[in-house]
């Protein structure tokens, strides 16, 4: 079978006929040799879990597949690594996005051992990631699978990861720095969202004082809610300006006249020889015809722009809006 792509997504209640449709797929597994993409959901039955990666492992599959797509509590993991019979499995991957749930039981320990299985799933991934994607909203904190994967001989653990994205509760702003250090100067693609305002903002004060290279980066989506993570993300901002072609703030802070055009100057600074922005997203507090003037004055080349505006400056003035600028 040609088949590149499979989603499995069991139901949550036990039925006679999934277990057939199990059983029926563990025995084509075998006939699945282009197999490229793989995604398991296994929020709603964690129980078929480890059947699965029993069968997937004992395959050529996790040889061959490129990217993976995993959904499930943190426990899940504990099933995976039981089963998994080599230290490195996942020679090929190339892409992988974890989305981490909560159990039922919303008690549990942000300790939880099973944290230690998530970090023994990440030593068996090899070299070849480009793409990692987490999106943790569990109460596990993900300080110690950063920490050992920054502890690892090489400086770079994954060495070719130009793209990552995480979406957490609370990091340890140190660890996810330190993971990231080595990582900087090859990414192109970087989304951060931290829930914890002082959590973020702390990252990104490690940054700023720090001397981290960020010469490739395309793309920036990152939440902001203080004022003083709206600083730091200058220094973010004027060493990755030359190479951003794509730029997205967001988060409940609103931007004040004086910052955004301070953010405006990192983004086009005067000695600046070539600029790649192409679109911009901000929440400014007010919006005024002069901010879009130096929008227009500094960044020609943008095509998109999105702006959530907590008020328009001057009714007079909207009018002039309207006949200058085109909002779609």
């Amino acid at each position: 079978m040609r088949i590149k792509t499979l989603l499995i997504s069991p139901c949550s209640i036990s039925n006679p006929k999934l277990d057939e449709a199990l059983t029926v797929l563990i025995g084509s597994l075998p006939l699945l040799t282009a197999l490229t993409f793989l995604s398991i959901n296994a929020i709603d039955n964690a129980t078929i879990f480890g059947t699965l990666l029993q069968a997937f492992y004992s395959s050529s599959i996790m040889r061959t597949l490129q990217r993976l797509n995993l959904m499930g509590h943190v426990g899940t993991f504990a099933a995976l690594m039981e089963n998994s019979p080599h230290e490195r499995s996942f020679e090929s991957l190339m892409e992988l996005s974890l989305h981490l749930k909560d159990y039922q039981d919303t008690n549990r320990s942000i300790d939880d051992p099973n944290i230690h299985s998530l970090t023994r799933f990440f030593l068996s991934l090899g070299p070849t990631l480009q793409l990692l994607k987490i999106d943790n909203t569990s109460m596990f904190n993900l300080s110690p699978l950063f920490n050992t994967l920054s502890q690892q001989g090489s400086p770079a653990f994954f060495p070719n990861l130009n793209s990552f994205f995480l979406a957490t509760e609370a990091v340890e702003p140190y660890a996810l720095h330190r993971f990231l250090l080595p990582h900087y100067i090859n990414l192109q693609h970087f989304q951060l969202k931290v829930n914890d305002p002082e959590a973020m903002d702390a990252w990104l004060n490690e940054f700023a004082n720090s001397d981290s290279q960020v010469r490739s980066l395309q793309t920036l989506k990152i939440f902001i809610s203080t004022q003083a993570g709206a600083f730091a993300l200058r220094a973010l901002i004027k060493r990755t300006s030359s190479t951003l072609s794509s730029l997205v703030i967001i988060g409940q802070y609103f931007w004040t006249h004086e910052e955004a055009t301070q953010m405006i100057y990192a983004l086009a600074p005067a000695e600046a020889t070539q600029m790649d922005l192409r679109s911009l997203q901000i929440s400014i507090a007010h919006l005024s015809v002069p901010f879009l003037d130096l929008l227009a004055g500094k960044i020609p080349q943008l095509e998109k722009l999105v702006l959530c505006i907590d008020q328009v400056v001057g009714s007079n003035e909207v009018c002039l809006l309207s006949s200058h600028f085109h909002f779609s």
